[in-house]
């Protein structure tokens, strides 16, 4: 915007120090058009400025989200995944639903409250039969 202010300056002062009429009123539509572009740009700059802030707070509000969710890793091994500060156990299924699940310790793993999936705890093996629900081998997600 500094460019086009010394634009409307070199206009007053040609208008101001030419003693030709004519001459001063070719300059005239000159000045009028730097005026409306400085006038432009300054309510694009404030037009900006209100968006960035938008875009700030929304930005704020988005990393409050995510520093509430879970910092959990995904364990092959349980097809689970694990956060590893609490060794909390979180439903896979649920996960790709954009849900963080606590599962619930079993007898032989862990198992789901919201959608009944149950994962295998690979250091505590269960018997052969097993309930319907339970997974073994492939891992529904």
């Amino acid at each position: 915007m500094g460019a086009i202010k010394d634009l409307v300056d070199l206009a007053d002062k040609l208008n101001t120090s030419i003693m030709d009429r004519k001459t001063r009123e070719l300059l005239l539509p000159l000045k009028e058009a730097a005026t409306e572009a400085q006038r432009e740009i300054f309510y694009a700059e404030r037009k900006h400025a209100e968006e960035m802030d938008k875009l700030k707070a929304e930005n704020t509000t988005l990393r409050a989200q995510i520093d509430q969710q879970p910092k959990a890793e995904f364990f092959p091994k349980t097809g689970t995944w694990i956060e590893s500060s609490t060794g909390i156990h979180y439903c896979p299924r649920c996960r790709q639903n954009g849900k963080w699940s606590p599962m619930q310790t079993a007898k032989y793993g862990w198992s789901c409250p919201s959608c009944d999936k149950y994962a295998e705890d690979p250091a505590n093996p269960g018997p052969t039969s097993l309930p319907p629900n339970y997974d073994r081998g492939t891992r529904i997600l």
